[in-house]
């Protein structure tokens, strides 16, 4: 049996003053009954310490008991269940898509064809503006190339003319060789003069000279039918700009979403172009939407440690299930998912950008620019220990919980403690869920008080949130158009879920069994009626 101290004994108990010990100043002031009666206790002390001190040589000792009456005391049993650890972040919603919208041309504003604040359908026609400026340029620009293919053509005709040209110049060529090769043969039997010979040369020399001639006259015609060619793509390619500003004189909504405020009325004047273009209005996407949350670096490392050990996917490579819950709504009622991890750690605040994205069709509640309260599993699901935080005290920068021994003697247990889970604190160190913890009579119990215990009963509370989660497969993935047609285009030669995570945590190397080496593979059958061949160091 232990031996405690009563802590509640007499200022003056005999077994702790003796006559050398007595405060002199406060014998002074005692009154003299009170005097009497403490000297009379010293007396008896002195005889109680020569006994003790017979006893302490013969090795004896007599421990002090603590006899104090049991305390009733109410206690209560930790519970014990299946739970995820959801942690949670403040979050805002982000349009996925989101445009201004402004002009490409400059001119007169003529009219807006939309009702502010109302969904707009991709390339609805929002504003309209006067076109006429830029009809007659594409009339001019539609003129000219006509202008060039006509000129086109009248090359063409003069590559004809030409070619047969050159047809008439080959035979007048001929000829004339023909005449003056004759002309040789005569003069060589003086059966001709040599004036003949002379006008027959005259005459192949000219029809050489004309032969090359028209040869030249087509290079030209062909050039001239390129540049024809050219001056149409040239006279086509104005005529295309021309229609391209026409058509800017409508201004299409670029995406589909909600539209925002008419900023021009109609008769005013809006600048087109790239740089300084005028504001018409806005618009952003409803359905569906982002909602971005900014996590610290221990969350970070802790979910990449929970996927190393293969406990909980990570969000950059899987879609976790998240909720969220708008500031006047009660629970967890919006389901969404996990879309995005940003690459780095942000060097001014700690944190890393991640994204969830969610359905908006009802009612169109989320709108870009609401805050949210985000719960993202933080866990794979484990058995927790639960209890209510009235019975975990607090000592410094320690946390601890009273429990009742066998013996019915109170205990102090040192915890470390978890978030808060269905009403409960989660224990992550210290206890079993076992033990009987002190929940009422903290404040009248010291360890090793004996107690008497009244055991009531507790319960976890409900939550709006789920105890188990997976991640959500491929086909229940929430997409935007953008993420649908890149999926599209790589489908099948990029693998986009990595390989399933296992289910225990891999064995650290000291303790990793030795691996044997891969059996080698065996050679291919040889075919039949060939011999096989002979293995190494055969002869």
């Amino acid at each position: 049996m232990r031996a405690f101290v009563n802590t509640q004994a007499p200022l003056f108990a005999p077994s702790r003053w003796s006559l050398n010990q007595l405060p002199m100043h406060a014998a002074w002031r005692l009154p003299l009954s009170a005097t009497l009666l403490v000297a009379a206790m010293l007396v008896s002390s002195v005889g109680c310490s020569s006994h003790g001190e017979e006893h302490a040589e013969e090795g004896m000792t007599e421990p002090v008991v603590d006899n104090r009456p049991p305390v009733p005391i109410i206690t209560c049993k930790p519970v014990v269940k299946p739970i995820v650890e959801w942690d949670e972040y403040v979050a805002r919603f982000e349009a996925v898509e989101a445009a201004e919208v402004r002009p490409r041309v400059s001119g007169l504003l003529q009219s807006a064809n939309f009702i502010e604040g109302q969904i707009v359908k991709k390339d609805q026609v929002l504003f309209e503006i006067d076109p006429l400026p830029y009809q007659a340029e594409a009339d001019r620009a539609a003129a000219a190339v006509n202008e060039a293919k006509s000129q086109a053509d009248q090359a063409r005709a003069a590559v004809a003319e030409t070619t047969a040209g050159i047809l008439v110049a080959k035979s007048d060529f001929d000829l004339a060789k023909k005449q003056y090769d004759r002309a040789l043969q005569l003069r060589s039997q003086n059966a001709i003069s040599q004036e003949d010979v002379d006008i027959r040369q005259s005459s192949f020399e000219n029809a050489s000279a004309n032969y090359e001639s028209a040869n030249a006259k087509l290079v030209s015609a062909k050039a001239a039918v390129v540049a024809a060619e050219s001056a149409i793509k040239t006279a086509m390619a104005f005529q295309q700009i021309a229609d391209i500003n026409l058509g800017y004189t409508k201004v299409l909504a670029p995406v589909s979403g909600l539209v925002g405020q008419r900023l021009v009325t109609d008769g005013n004047l809006v600048t087109g172009g790239t740089g300084n273009a005028t504001l018409l209005t806005t618009i952003i996407s409803i359905d569906p939407i982002h909602c971005v949350f900014d996590a610290d670096e221990q969350s970070y490392l802790k979910y990449t440690r929970l996927a190393e050990n293969g406990k909980r996917t990570g969000s950059r490579f899987a879609r976790n299930p998240v909720y969220i819950a708008l500031a006047d709504e009660q629970g967890y009622p919006h389901l969404g998912q996990t879309d995005f991890v940003d690459n780095v750690i942000d060097q001014n605040t700690g944190t890393i950008r991640a994204r969830a994205i969610f359905h908006n069709t009802k009612d169109m509640l989320l709108l870009p620019g609401l805050f949210a309260r985000l719960r993202l599993p933080g866990s794979a699901r484990y058995e927790a220990v639960l209890l209510p935080d009235l019975t975990i005290g607090s000592d410094q920068s320690e946390k601890y919980v009273y429990i009742v021994g066998a013996d019915e003697r109170i205990e102090r247990v040192s915890v470390k403690l978890g978030p808060s889970v269905e009403g409960l604190r989660v224990i992550r160190e210290g206890l079993t869920g076992s033990e009987t913890v002190v929940m009422g009579g903290m404040q009248r119990v010291t360890p090793g008080q004996r107690v008497t215990p009244e055991n009531k009963p507790i319960k976890a509370g409900s939550s709006d949130l789920p105890d188990d989660f997976k991640p959500v497969p491929r086909a229940e993935w929430i997409m935007t158009p953008r993420t649908e047609r890149i999926l599209k285009d790589v489908e099948g030669q990029t693998e986009i879920n990595p390989p399933a995570v296992p289910l225990e945590a891999p064995p650290t190397p000291a303790a990793a069994a030795p691996t044997e080496p891969a059996p080698a593979p065996k050679p291919p059958a040889p075919a039949e009626g060939v011999a096989p061949p002979a293995e190494e160091g055969q002869n």
